[in-house]
C-alpha cells in the first residue's frame, strides 16, 4: 500500500514537473492568466476615446509646463517660445519628448490599467513582408486620396485644397539638420501616431464595435488632430480630409494583419514623400 502511494506521488510529481517545464504549456498558462486578469473596465468606446485624448493632451501639457518653468527661471519673456521653435534641433528634442511621454502613457494604460500585453495593440515583432503590405496600402491611399480630391473639386464644398500646413521646421542647412527633420516629421509621428490611434484606440475599439464604427471613430479623431488648432490660421480642412482617408486605409491594414507595423511603414512612406517635397526638392 505504501509503495503504491509513493509511486502515485512520484508519477504525479513527474507529470507536474513535465507540464511546468514545457515552454508551450507555460506560455499557454501565462496567456490564460493574462486573459483572466485583464481589466475590461476601460473597454467602453467612450472610455477608450477619453484615454486617447488624455494621453495625447497630457504630453503637450507637460512640455508646455516645462518650457514655462524654464522661461520663468531664466527670466525670459514670451519670445522664448518663438526662439525654441525656430531651431530644428530644439524641435527635434520637443518631438522626441512628446513621443516618449505618449508612449509611456500608452504603456502605463495597457500594462497597468488594462493588464494586457503590448501585443494586444499590435506591437509584435515586425517581419519583412510588413513593408510590402505597407507599400500596397500606401498605393491604395494614393488612389483613394486623388479620387477624393477630384470629387471635392467637382462639388466645390469650400475646402481650400491649396492651403499649406504650418511647420515649425526650417529648411535644413546641412546633413545633421536634414536627419533631425526627417526623424521629427517622418519617423516619430509615423510610429507614435500609429501606436496610439491604430494600435491602442482602434484595436481596443474592435473588442466592442464592428470594423466600420471603429474605423469612423478613429479616423474622425485622427483628422481633427490635424486641423491645426491654435496655429492662428484657418482650420486646415484639406489635412482633415487627407488624414481621414489615410486612417481608413491604415485601419484596414491593421484589421487584416493584426499588427500595426504595416500601418507604421505606410504612414512613414507618406511622410517621407512630404519630407522630400518640402525639404529635399525645394532645398
Amino acid at each position: 500500500m505504501s509503495n503504491n502511494l509513493e509511486q502515485q506521488t512520484d508519477t504525479k510529481s513527474t507529470s507536474e514537473n513535465s507540464h511546468s517545464s514545457n515552454p508551450k504549456n507555460e506560455q499557454a498558462s501565462r496567456k490564460e492568466l493574462d486573459q483572466h486578469k485583464e481589466n475590461t473596465a476601460y473597454d467602453p468606446p467612450s472610455s477608450l476615446v477619453l484615454l486617447t485624448l488624455v494621453i495625447f493632451l497630457f504630453s503637450q501639457i507637460v512640455i508646455a509646463i516645462l518650457l514655462a518653468i524654464i522661461m520663468l527661471v531664466t527670466g525670459q519673456g514670451e519670445e522664448f517660445f518663438d526662439r525654441v521653435t525656430d531651431s530644428n534641433i530644439n524641435n527635434f528634442f520637443l518631438v522626441g519628448a512628446i513621443t516618449i511621454i505618449q508612449f509611456a502613457g500608452i504603456f502605463f494604460v495597457v500594462r497597468r490599467l488594462m493588464n494586457r500585453s503590448l501585443s494586444s495593440i499590435g506591437l509584435i515583432k515586425p517581419v519583412g513582408i510588413d513593408f510590402s503590405r505597407a507599400v500596397v496600402g500606401w498605393g491604395v491611399y494614393m488612389v483613394a486620396m486623388l479620387t477624393t480630391l477630384i470629387i471635392i473639386g467637382e462639388l466645390d464644398v469650400g475646402i481650400d485644397l491649396q492651403q499649406e500646413q504650418q511647420l515649425d521646421f526650417q529648411p535644413p542647412a546641412d546633413t545633421l539638420n536634414r536627419i533631425l527633420v526627417f526623424m521629427s516629421i517622418v519617423v516619430a509621428p509615423a510610429f507614435i501616431e500609429e501606436v496610439l490611434m491604430r494600435g491602442f484606440l482602434f484595436m481596443n475599439l474592435r473588442r466592442r464595435l464592428n470594423f466600420v464604427a471603429s474605423t469612423l471613430i478613429v479616423s474622425v479623431l485622427f483628422g481633427v488632430a490635424h486641423l491645426q488648432f491654435g496655429s492662428g490660421e484657418p482650420l486646415l480642412w484639406v489635412a482633415f480630409v487627407d488624414t481621414f482617408v489615410l486612417s481608413i486605409v491604415l485601419c484596414g491594414l491593421t484589421e487584416k494583419y493584426k499588427t500595426i507595423w504595416p500601418a507604421i511603414f505606410a504612414h512613414a512612406i507618406k511622410n517621407s514623400l512630404a519630407f522630400y517635397l518640402l525639404f529635399v526638392r525645394e532645398g
